[in-house]
């Protein structure tokens, strides 16, 4: 599971909050970046897909390890993130992430993490 949250005795809002991640349902977490960010799991969580949504970004992170280490994506424009999809199969590692370019005109761009690995969850 992923959220987006802070530690503290009360909840701060979104945007002075940062995204950490669990892997034992909740039990412990983990900080994986400062500030919050949009994310997505594809492939019954084979993929992790995660992108700044509080100021325009040119890239999304993605991991193939649980969360482990993150490699770089660069989408190609500038774009304020408002959601990340996936298909909805189960075993897709097709997302589509949709957002605003600096003109305000939206945009989809479709991440496609089909070759980063030969193996895919496979339920």
């Amino acid at each position: 599971m992923m959220a987006v949250g802070n530690v503290g005795e009360s909840l701060a809002p979104y945007t002075d909050s940062d995204t950490f991640l669990t892997r034992d349902g909740g039990f412990t977490w983990e900080e994986i970046r400062k500030d919050a960010h949009m994310y997505e799991f594809g492939d019954s969580g084979a993929v992790l897909v995660i992108a700044n949504d509080e100021a325009p970004t040119d890239r999304v992170l993605y991991s193939t390890d649980e969360g482990l280490s993150w490699k770089e994506y660069k989408i190609g424009m500038t774009v304020r993130v408002r959601s990340i999809v996936t298909m909805t199969a189960e075993t897709s590692r097709k997302f589509i992430l949709f957002g605003h370019l600096g003109d305000g005109k939206s945009v989809a761009v479709h991440l496609d993490f089909s070759a980063i690995t030969s193996k895919s969850c496979g339920l």
